[in-house]
């Protein structure tokens, strides 16, 4: 009888490991999956006028100096400010589609919808840096 209690405590116990072992195994995250929430926190920020935070998801070519994150943030901010103007604010965005172009290019397709009730339909190059999926906003 005692034999068989430390046989189903060891059986417990390894069942537990095995538990551990396949929770804690990296999860591969889709490219697609990964480039999409992204750009959606990124638009999210823009759309919400965080714009430090969006700057820092987009793809420059290099890094850029002090004054020239400041020139871009000011940038950002007046025509940002001018779409809200000529558009008015943006109530919802969707990202409805994606291309995958290759392991570190993926077009993805949003729709921005607006407080009056109009949307549009725009896509987004996105391009993997290193481990991370940027904006792209260069050639």
């Amino acid at each position: 009888m005692r034999l068989v209690t430390v046989f189903m405590k060891n059986i417990i116990f390894l069942c537990f490991l095995l538990f551990l072992v396949c929770a804690c195994r990296e999860v591969a995250v889709d490219p697609v999956d990964s480039a999409k929430m992204v750009l959606a926190e990124a638009l999210d920020s823009l759309h919400s006028h965080n714009y430090g935070k969006y700057v820092s998801s987009v793809d420059f070519g290099e890094d850029m100096s002090h004054e020239q994150q400041k020139v871009m943030l000011y940038v950002l901010r007046q025509h940002q400010e001018r779409q809200d103007t000529l558009k008015g604010c943006v109530s919802s965005c969707e990202i409805v589609d994606a291309k995958q172009e290759s392991d570190s290019v993926i077009t993805l397709y949003y729709e921005m919808k607006f407080a009056d009730g109009v949307s549009e339909v725009n896509s987004q190059k996105m391009v993997r840096v290193g481990d991370v999926w940027k904006i792209r906003v260069r050639n």
